[in-house]
C-alpha cells in the first residue's frame, strides 16, 4: 500500500479526508447563501425596485410613453 508523503495516509484515507473538506466547505457556502438571499438590505432593494418600476409604468400609461419593452425593440 502505497503512502502519501504531503498526508501521511493510504490513498483511501486521502480521499476520504478531501471529500470531508469539500463537504465542509459546501455546508458553509450554502449558509452564506442563505443568509444572502434573506437579508434584509436584500428585501429592502427589492421593494424600492419595485416601487419605481410601478412608478414608471404609472407615467407610461399616464403619459402614453413606451415601457422599457418597447424601447428596446426599436435599436
Amino acid at each position: 500500500m502505497k503512502i502519501n508523503r504531503q498526508t501521511g495516509m493510504c490513498r483511501l484515507c486521502t480521499e476520504r479526508y478531501h471529500l470531508e473538506q469539500e463537504r465542509a466547505f459546501n455546508e458553509q457556502l450554502e449558509r452564506e447563501r442563505v443568509r444572502a438571499e434573506e437579508s434584509a438590505e436584500l428585501e429592502e432593494i427589492r421593494r424600492e425596485r419595485d416601487m419605481i418600476r410601478q412608478r414608471n409604468s404609472r407615467l407610461c400609461r399616464k403619459y402614453g410613453l413606451k415601457g422599457r419593452r418597447e424601447r428596446g425593440r426599436t435599436k
